[in-house]
């Protein structure tokens, strides 16, 4: 069901305004920091000279040098100390092994490769597995660089982040991490000591009743996840920071230029109040399930992730410049409610929004949800469930009783609905609000191919598949003429849309009334599809009438890493799984983005992997793990997580699934370096490991009976598939004995002792039953020793 809820306010002249979750206020007076173009100080570059030329080196513009570098070469080992900052290696190519090639013999010995990472602490590698490295990075060819040397101070540090965003807005932290790039400098380049500082105003030199945080000089090399340690934030305010750095000689750059972060509300910070109607929806922002903000005409915002009630997300959203200065404004909300289904737990309706502005003058003012708006139920008309697994339900909408202009200050809503209050936040069953770091983010997607079928319908053809809403401009509409819309995958032997082959089961159909005149028609919930097929509109349709507008999680860098070769195939491969883990990506990972649109973990797992090495994904890998670390309180006291999670079917497991967990959690590490969110997950990890060894046979030291899983399907969870499509093969005996015990010792074999130093509570699951540290380390391993 889609509900309007909206409210006009006068907000007198201001120079300053910014909204959460909703909108604020006049245009800002501080500029948006233009990205950086400097190389990210977390990536990977090697340049290979010709094996039969002198320029056999390797230089790795990374401190340290990745792990997989020193074993890609036939090294003994890793290359320096596990630091994350920036440094020049020089490597002899003595030992590179002729399998390195193996992949180009195409070229035969080529002359020069470059290979571009984009994250931090990267994943380990033997020489056979170069190719892999190769694979999440980029290969282009470029001569080695000259040697340099200087004796200047370093310049000004880049990149600045807050909790691995720029600039933001809503953050909730009581301790934020603050994160910088070192600018390009002399070959060697290090840095050894660093100073952080906060203040109230945008200045490198901040005034002593503007200074908030000076962390003074600090010797260390840690360019992320460096956390805040001064007095306490306030809420929905503005800070600046900045940061210095000393290099190796202990010469000090200037400071960065200073870079604004606001932050959100904690639960009593908020005034404003949760309403409904039967439905209804908007926040600072927040909604259950989901809902679009709108300031005069404009769309804001939109979200936040599903949640459950007592454990939701809010959106932090600068409106400054939606916002008109000294006249009315027209504050409002297409809210959205369907109810239960795989990534969409069971909840109630409600939305909740607090607008903040302030004022030159120092002054502020709060425009909140309350008795005083009105809620009106928006025309969608009754359809079925596309399937009975997303939740989803078929798109009708009758466009005679749109509320044209209900978005604009003017609008008479005196015939609307007076919301039901449930109660300022906290109020149950709205217990609970964290602000959500990212956000969906949308492109225009034109058609690349446009065509009329011979029925008369027209076909618009995207190119490849997305997840998208579509809007489609009628010029000459006719009250009451009913349009029918179809997505798909594929196309029928006559050119139409198909409506049996690529659906996975799901009604992709939409129907839209019109009324008169020009209009535009949007969808509100996304589909994957490639085509899109509009039948009998009763006019010409041109291909700009036709757009898709794309949407995925907001990334850091969608080419982050690249990928090409000699190799149409292998460069289509790359392509294709960059892509799908982008669509994948949405406001949690999902398992399709057209049947199912399901968080499961086993999916995300690998979509997370993906993201993190391919866009240099931080945030949303951030979110599920913590949302799957919180279904084991939720659900599973003896130590599993749930197969979905949020989820409207509540408790379900799949043991296999929680035993990837602590391995996703160690990716996320060596991908970011934050040991704060290692240390907070640690005990769920501790019970994981409790789980599995339960049921380690004392005898074999395999783990063959893993309880859970429900029912046959999933039963002792062995693999994820039910026994109708193991296609024969034997799971059901040992073959879990490897991942179950990899599982044991990622908690306590050592590798996240590394991280934070505390094996020892973990290592004492290793009493119940005979198996060896060195027995676990194989089977960590692959059976391989390191």
């Amino acid at each position: 069901m889609l509900c309007i809820t909206g409210v006009a306010h006068t907000i007198p002249p201001a120079t300053v305004a910014f909204l959460m979750r909703s909108r604020l206020e006049t245009p800002l007076t501080s500029p948006t920091p233009a990205p950086s173009t400097a190389t990210c100080q977390f990536c990977s570059r090697i340049r290979l000279g010709d094996k039969g030329g002198p320029a056999r080196r390797v230089r790795a513009l990374t401190t340290p040098a990745p792990d997989w570098l020193g074993y890609a070469l036939g090294l003994a080992g890793p290359i320096g100390a596990r630091d994350r900052m920036t440094a020049s290696y020089d490597v002899d190519l003595t030992h590179l092994p002729l399998d390195a090639y193996a992949t180009y013999p195409h070229r035969g010995i080529m002359s020069a490769i470059e290979v571009v990472g984009p994250h931090g602490l990267p994943h380990r590698a033997r020489a056979a597995r170069i190719v892999a490295a190769v694979a999440s990075a980029a290969m282009v060819v470029s001569p080695a660089p000259a040697l340099a040397s200087s004796t200047r101070a370093p310049r000004p540090p880049r990149a600045l982040t807050v909790d691995g965003r720029l600039a933001p807005i809503g953050v909730d932290d009581v301790a934020p991490d603050f994160a910088w790039q070192l600018a390009p400098g002399p070959r060697g380049s290090v840095q050894s000591a660093y100073r952080v500082v906060v203040s109230r105003r945008s200045s490198t030199a901040p005034a002593r009743g503007d200074l908030v945080w000076d962390s003074g000089r600090v010797a260390s090399r840690q360019q992320a996840f460096v956390p805040y340690r001064g007095p306490a934030l306030l809420s929905d305010a503005r800070y600046w920071w900045t940061v210095r750095i000393w290099d190796a000689g202990g010469r000090a750059s200037p400071f960065a230029t200073p870079v604004r972060f606001d932050t959100g509300l904690r639960d009593p910070d908020w005034r404003a109040a949760w309403i409904r109607r039967a439905s209804a929806g908007v926040a600072y922002m927040s909604a259950s399930q989901q809902a679009e903000l709108w300031i005069n005409g404009t769309r804001v915002a939109q979200g936040p992730s599903f949640a459950y009630p007592d454990d939701g997300y809010y959106l932090a959203t600068d409106v400054t410049l939606a916002l008109r200065s000294g006249v009315a404004n027209a504050i409002g909300a297409l809210y959205h409610w369907s109810g239960t289904g795989k990534g969409r737990p069971a909840s109630e309706p409600g939305v909740i929004v607090q607008v903040s502005v302030e004022y030159g003058d120092g002054t502020r003012q709060l425009v909140t949800t309350d008795g005083s708006w009105r809620v009106q139920r928006a025309p969608w008309l009754p359809a079925p469930p596309r399937n009975q697994d997303s939740g989803d339900f078929v798109e009708a909408l009758d466009g005679r009783a749109w509320p044209l202009g209900w978005d604009q200050p003017g609008f008479d809503d005196a015939a609307w609905q007076v919301p039901t209050v449930v109660g300022r936040h906290p109020a149950p069953p709205f217990t609970h609000l964290t602000a959500q770091r990212g956000r969906i983010v949308e492109t225009p997607v034109r058609p690349v191919a446009f065509t009329r079928t011979a029925s008369g319908a027209f076909v618009a053809d995207f190119g490849r598949v997305i997840a998208a809403v579509t809007a489609i401009t009628f010029h000459r509409g006719v009250a009451g003429r009913a349009i029918s819309l179809r997505a798909g995958y594929l196309l029928d032997e006559q050119g139409d849309v198909s409506t049996s082959r690529g659906t996975q089961g799901t009604d992709m159909s939409t129907r839209y009334v019109e009324r008169a005149g020009e209009q535009t028609f949007r969808t509100f919930s996304y589909l994957g599809f490639r085509y899109l097929q509009v039948d009998a509109p009763g006019e010409v349709l041109a291909a700009g009438d036709v757009v898709a507008y794309a949407r995925h999680s907001d990334v850091p860098d969608e080419h982050a890493a690249s990928f090409s070769s000699s190799d149409p195939t292998l460069d289509a491969v790359w392509e294709l799984a960059r892509h799908s883990a982008l669509f994948a990506s949405q406001e949690q990972f999902i398992d399709t983005p057209t049947r199912e649109k399901g968080p499961f973990l086993r999916d995300a797992f690998n979509e997370s992997e993906t993201a993190m090495r391919a866009f240099g994904e931080q945030n949303l890998t951030r979110q599920v793990l913590l949302e799957f670390a919180r279904s084991q309180s939720r659900y599973w006291p003896d130590g599993r997580l749930n197969a979905v999670y949020p989820a409207g079917q509540g408790k379900r497991d799949i043991p296999d699934y929680t035993e990837i967990y602590p391995e996703w959690v160690w990716q996320y590490y060596e991908n970011t370096g934050d040991r704060g969110l290692l240390d907070q997950l640690y005990p769920v990890l501790v019970n994981i490991a409790d789980y599995v060894a339960r049921y380690v046979d004392p005898t074999t030291g395999l783990v063959t009976d893993l309880a859970g899983g429900g029912d046959e399907d999933y039963k002792f969870g062995i693999v994820d598939w039910p026994p109708a499509m193991r296609y024969g093969y034997d799971v059901s005996t040992a073959g879990d004995g490897a991942s179950a015990l990899a599982t044991l010792n990622q908690v306590s074999g050592g590798r996240m002792d590394l991280g934070i130093g505390r094996g020892d509570s973990a290592r004492r699951v290793l009493g119940k039953g005979p198996t060896t540290m060195a027995t676990l380390e194989e089977a960590s391993d692959g059976g391989r020793k390191r």
